[in-house]
């Protein structure tokens, strides 16, 4: 199951389960930098990565059932945008 929770008409970004992990891409081109944060079930949130392009792939395993929290936080024109996506293991 995933969730998004975003303010952007066109529901982006978005999370795919693949083969190597949990993929967080936009549906349109992104040129922005982006931080990453994610929450572990109910844990303290944890930057991921600082200052990258998308997509990026979260590749840490987690046992089934677990509930990830990814928080994106993209600077793109001097304009900061926020975004949380959610996913059930």
């Amino acid at each position: 199951m995933t969730n998004v929770s975003t303010d952007h008409p066109a529901g982006i970004p978005y999370i795919e389960l693949t083969d190597e992990g949990r993929k967080i891409s936009f549906r349109k081109d992104c040129l922005g930098e982006l931080k990453i944060l994610r929450k572990v079930n109910e844990s303290d949130w944890e930057t991921l990565i600082q200052r990258t392009n998308p997509p990026y792939v979260d590749q840490e395993a987690f046992p089934r059932g677990t509930k990830l929290t990814y928080a994106i936080e993209l600077e793109l024109h001097n304009e900061k945008k926020e975004y949380e996506l959610e996913v059930r293991l």
